[in-house]
């Protein structure tokens, strides 16, 4: 077997090339990842540090304790107003 262009795939599968082979492998399809607060069923469409949640949101009740928290637009926006004043300040020390 040759070498075959990358540019002969199709945009749904990708190629990774070992010497003079190419392994092709199907691209996985990604599931629609929802919000990980509790009692909030709406398309995730951020992720954060539960850490970071947990201080600006104190009475959001998240599914898990560590890592990376995804939530919706709602929530997003909740915890950006809740940090704003610090991302303020901290901004501020920059100059």
């Amino acid at each position: 077997m040759g070498w075959i262009s990358p540019l002969s795939f199709s945009t749904h599968s990708f190629y990774r090339c070992l010497g003079l082979h190419c392994i092709m492998s199907p691209r996985r399809e990604k599931e629609a990842e929802t919000c990980e607060i509790i009692g909030c069923g709406e398309e995730a469409v951020r992720s954060i540090p539960s850490t970071k949640l947990k201080g600006a949101l104190p009475d959001a009740s998240i599914e898990k304790e560590r890592g990376r928290v995804r939530i919706c637009k709602k929530h997003y926006r909740e915890y950006k107003k809740a940090t704003k004043e610090d991302r303020e300040l901290q901004r501020l020390s920059w100059q």
